[in-house]
This record gives C-alpha cells, sequence and structure tokens, in this order.
C-alpha cells in the first residue's frame, strides 16, 4: 500500500463515521417507536429483501447456469443485509430516515438466522454440503461485530 492509498482510506473512515453519526443524531425517538407500533412497512421491507431477494438470486443464478462459485456468490450477495449507505441515501433524498434506520436495525439482527438458512437451502442446487466445510463461527462472528459497535 502507498501512502496515498493509507490517507484516503482514513478519510474514507472518517467520512463515514462522521456520516453515520449525523444520521444517528438526525433519529427522533418518538417516530422509531411509532415505526415498532405500526411495523407493516418494516415487514414489507425485510419480506421483499430477505424472501424475494435470495429467490431471484437463485432464479437468475439457475437461468444463467452460472458455476458453483459464482452462483453461491450471487446468491449470498441476494441473502445479505443492506448496509448503513441506504440511510445516508433516504436523508440526502428527504426520505423517512427513522424508517431506514429502522429498517437497515431490523434486517441486520434478521440476517444472523436468515443468512445461514439461505446458504443452506438454496446453495444445496449449486454444491455437494456433504464435502464443503461451511465456516459457520466465522459467520456468525463477523455478523456479531456488524452489530455490536466498537
Amino acid at each position: 500500500l502507498t501512502i496515498l492509498d493509507i490517507i484516503f482510506t482514513v478519510i474514507v473512515i472518517i467520512l463515514v463515521c462522521i456520516g453515520t453519526f449525523l444520521i444517528g443524531c438526525r433519529l427522533d425517538t418518538q417516530n422509531l417507536y411509532a415505526n415498532i407500533r405500526r411495523p407493516v412497512p418494516i415487514l414489507i421491507g425485510l419480506s421483499s429483501q430477505f424472501l424475494c431477494l435470495p429467490l431471484l438470486a437463485f432464479g437468475l443464478a439457475k437461468l444463467a447456469k452460472l458455476d458453483s462459485s459464482t452462483a453461491i456468490g450471487l446468491i449470498s450477495t441476494g441473502s445479505a443485509p443492506g448496509g448503513g449507505a441506504s440511510n445516508m441515501y433516504t436523508a440526502m433524498y428527504g426520505g423517512d430516515v427513522d424508517l431506514s434506520a429502522s429498517m437497515t436495525f431490523s434486517s441486520t439482527i434478521l440476517a444472523f438466522g436468515t443468512f445461514p438458512l439461505w446458504i443452506l437451502l438454496l446453495g444445496r442446487e449449486f454444491i455437494d454440503t456433504h464435502n464443503v466445510h461451511f465456516p459457520w463461527e466465522n459467520m456468525f462472528a463477523t455478523l456479531i461485530c456488524l452489530i455490536v459497535p466498537a
């Protein structure tokens, strides 16, 4: 790595931290509680993200006749929770930041079960699961690191 790579990486990390902090400052606890009391928008988003996307990724992998590694990668991408960048885009375009933050939090928590489940269920079509070792401990450790603040 060059010194410019390191400087760029540090600047990006600092800007992401500042942006995330500012999004957190913008949240209103009353609106967050309202989203919990009326969970229909969150449930629609979660069902789209954790039912439709993995199945769509699976269908595309089958339709395109992808090799095993690429198919598993596509299914993994389709099964993964959304990132925090959605909160930034929501704020930039005047959307409901409280709802976006609620969905990001909910999807990250739900991914503990759905991500390994989809990989196990859909991945069977592309690889022999008896001969492959999934690093379950590493997957859960990574998810914990994503959820628990440093």
